[in-house]
């Protein structure tokens, strides 16, 4: 990644996507209303802290390569904070994004109502794609945890089904 290489030196834990674009330290392509799918990321500080005790007990996350660290993250921790229920709320069935890590690190998710998942290998577009090192993807990460904590929006209201509220209750026999 040679933007990283002419960006201002890196001092934060934390840092929002705007502040990570300005200073370089991040490339983001998206398709007009990408910023929609974050309604499905609820990243709940208690569920991050948890993952973090969970990660010290079983290895060193330091010592891991940046392809294990973004497995794990995506295989672990990510699908925690998707919610798949609140897709609808974004207009579209799916999406997926381009995560490039450190030049050569890349992974596809898909984000269905089946959950976040690991695409890497599909040919398909990604509707999202960011480009950035390790150190600034997880203080993205830490800034959207942080912001999610102080906000603490409400859940978003789903829309009714279409065949009413108790729907579900007659297919089950309820």
């Amino acid at each position: 990644m040679q933007f990283i290489d002419h960006a201002t030196p890196y001092n934060r834990k934390s840092i929002t996507l705007g502040r990570a674009l300005e200073d370089e330290r991040a490339r983001l392509i998206a398709v007009p209303d990408a910023d929609r799918l974050m309604i499905c990321f609820r990243p709940d500080l208690k569920q991050a802290m948890a993952f973090d005790r969970d990660i010290d007990e079983r290895l060193e996350f330091k010592a891991l390569s940046t392809a294990e660290k973004l497995d794990l993250m995506i295989e672990e921790l990510l699908p925690l904070f998707f919610h798949p229920d609140l897709l609808v709320l974004t207009g579209r069935e799916s999406w997926h994004a381009r995560l490039i890590v450190d030049g050569s690190v890349e992974r596809l998710l898909r984000m269905d109502d089946r959950g976040l998942h690991d695409a890497t290998g599909s040919v398909v577009a990604a509707e999202i794609e960011l480009e950035t090192d390790a150190i600034t993807l997880l203080a993205l990460l830490r800034a959207e945890i942080a912001k999610f904590h102080h906000t603490r929006p409400p859940y978003p209201a789903l829309p009714q089904s279409a065949f009413g509220p108790d729907a579900d209750d007659e297919v089950w026999g309820e």
